[in-house]
């Protein structure tokens, strides 16, 4: 029986890998997207390993997460493989494939086989997955979710065979999890509820959870010198908050089946009715689950938000993916009626949802994902590529998120025959008649085209309605972070411009968390630039924020009456 159950697994693996690859099979042709290139600077200025444990070094990564394991993932590619992306995203698919067949051999734990695999089937077809197959920055997410799943996977197993190894192999797990992100950080709460074993067997197996749980606290701590708070720093609990909250909650369904909304919701309920009223399952389950994968999401609500079917909702879809079988198992042991129709009906209600998640999937890919990527890839290849002696007009999402070039132009120096960034134009400001050989992002090709006189004409034209008007900026430091107020027009677009801040847009208000990498970019001398909603643009002087006295003081005040 164990020799069929184990020729059985390999099976469902293969399938499961084969589903990962036809599914995903086009994220392996990316290339540096997004934030890999604060990445792979980060391994190369440091390494991986002190990350873990001085936060004067990893704080120049990230003040806001904890999650280092990422950059060992990343720095493992780079020892094997160098800097071929290829084998990057190789390694970025191996590791969703194994987080479905993980998802598969819990959810045998819990239901049949066939019903664990249609989990794994609509996990892999969710727009989460597909989000995190073309980004490379995300695999802490996935891999994360492969360990907090092995943690729930041998965590059970010891408690229906009792064994101090099993156990100590789930604390493991758990821990690498927490070390991922902190969004498993919770599955402790949710081990002392699994309807395995006796209440006091589970009460004493979660001990040593809990403690690595206290530890990973000291760990966060010491590391961010903050327990929570997240992008937005310490949280205000009020009533817009929970607000705020309560209605991104209420929209991520919106945001996973965002066509065939109805259909999918219609899927869903109908699934939890059968499950729970028909089948009989444990509802409080249903309760305590989604509570546990939501509550980490609160602190994201505010700043960046909660926009997209991204990283962020990719626990909440497993979750989702794991449950809905798990009712149809239920509601097909509990049936009266005997045969084949229960199974078939619950087989392809769970189907269709596969395939509306997978519509809904290839619409995020096309419509969102790709046209960003496209142009990362595109920039990546010529900022590898070209010398010095170019220059280039950054494409609206790079410009937008100009980190990217200057981590590419951070490690370049690693990098073997190398040479020096190419020329950035962030606006028409920096053009230079001289330039002879410029670059603008094609959006017809996905490529890096060389800039026509008409193309350069153009460029520079836009700036051709520059007035000198009134306008002011004051920008001070106060408890770790950066406020600034600008004006005096409530309308209209305010940027922060430099060759090294690329064109950063900021509301007339607003706070940011300080970084040692925006201390050096404002350093750096950059303009304000104000664009009239009635057509005309007016800039500032160049400007330098003053970071040299007390957090307190240092900033910057300017204003042109």
């Amino acid at each position: 029986m164990r020799k069929i159950v184990r020729n059985s697994n390999w099976l469902y693996a293969a399938a499961i890998a084969l589903a990962t690859y036809l599914l995903h099979r086009e994220g392996l042709d990316g290339h540096w997207r997004w934030d890999d290139t604060q990445v792979l600077r980060q391994i190369f200025q440091h390494g991986a390993i002190a990350s873990f444990f001085d936060a004067s070094v990893y704080n120049r990564f990230s003040i806001t997460n904890l999650f280092p394991w990422l950059l060992l993932s990343m720095e493992l590619d780079m020892g094997l493989f160098g800097l071929s992306h290829a084998w990057f995203y190789l390694h970025q698919h191996v590791a969703i494939a194994l987080a479905g067949f993980c998802l598969f051999l819990v959810g045998r734990q819990w239901m049949r086989s066939e019903f664990a695999f249609l989990a794994t089937i609509i996990f892999l077809c969710g727009p989460p997955v597909v989000a995190i197959s073309e980004q490379l920055m995300t695999r802490h997410y996935i891999e994360g979710l492969v360990f907090a799943l092995l943690a729930l996977y041998t965590y059970t197993r010891h408690l229906e065979h009792p064994s101090a190894w099993r156990l100590a192999l789930s604390v493991a797990f758990y821990a690498l999890a927490a070390m991922c992100k902190e969004t498993y950080v919770p599955l402790v709460l949710l081990l002392p509820f699994l309807p395995r074993g006796s209440v006091d067997a589970r009460l004493r197996s979660v001990i040593p959870f809990i403690l690595v749980a206290a530890l990973y606290a000291l760990w966060r701590s010491y590391m961010l010198q903050s327990l929570f708070g997240g992008h937005a720093g310490i949280l205000q609990i009020d009533f817009l908050f929970v607000r705020a909250v309560a209605s991104a909650f209420l929209n991520i369904p919106m945001l996973l089946f965002p066509s065939f909304y109805v259909t999918a919701i219609f899927l869903c309920l109908a699934t939890v009715f059968a499950g729970v009223i028909l089948g009989g399952a444990r509802s409080w389950l249903l309760l305590i689950v989604p509570a546990l994968v939501l509550a980490p999401l609160a602190p994201l609500v505010e700043v960046p938000g909660i926009t997209q079917p991204d990283r962020y909702l990719l626990l909440p879809w497993a979750g989702l993916s794991f449950a809905l079988p798990c009712l149809a198992a239920r509601f097909c042991c509990a049936v009266k009626i005997t045969g084949f129709v229960p199974k078939a009906a619950a087989a392809s209600a769970l189907i269709a949802l596969a395939g509306v998640s997978l519509l809904n999937s290839r619409q995020y890919l096309d419509r969102v994902i790709h046209p960003i990527a496209t142009e990362f890839d595109a920039h990546a290849e010529f900022l590898l590529s070209r010398g010095d002696s170019t220059a280039f007009v950054p494409g609206p999402t790079v410009l937008a998120n100009f980190w990217f070039v200057n981590g590419i132009r951070d490690i370049l120096p690693y990098i073997e025959n190398s040479h020096e960034l190419p020329i950035p134009i962030v606006d028409p400001l920096w053009l230079d008649a001289s330039q002879t050989s410029v670059f603008f992002y094609d959006e017809n090709c996905g490529c890096m085209s060389r800039a026509s006189d008409d193309n350069l004409a153009q460029y520079s034209d836009s700036n051709a309605t520059v007035q000198e008007e009134p306008l002011h900026i004051e920008m001070q430091f106060g408890q770790d972070f950066l406020h600034w107020q600008l004006g005096p027009y409530h309308n209209g677009e305010y940027r922060l411009v430099s060759q090294n801040i690329g064109s950063l847009f900021l509301p007339q208000s607003g706070s940011i968390p300080t970084t040692l990498q925006t201390l050096q970019l404002l350093e750096s001398p950059f303009v304000l630039k104000y664009s009239s909603p009635h057509g005309w643009i007016t800039f500032s002087p160049e400007l330098t924020l003053d970071t040299t006295e007390s957090a307190n003081s240092a900033g910057l005040k300017w204003e042109r009456p």
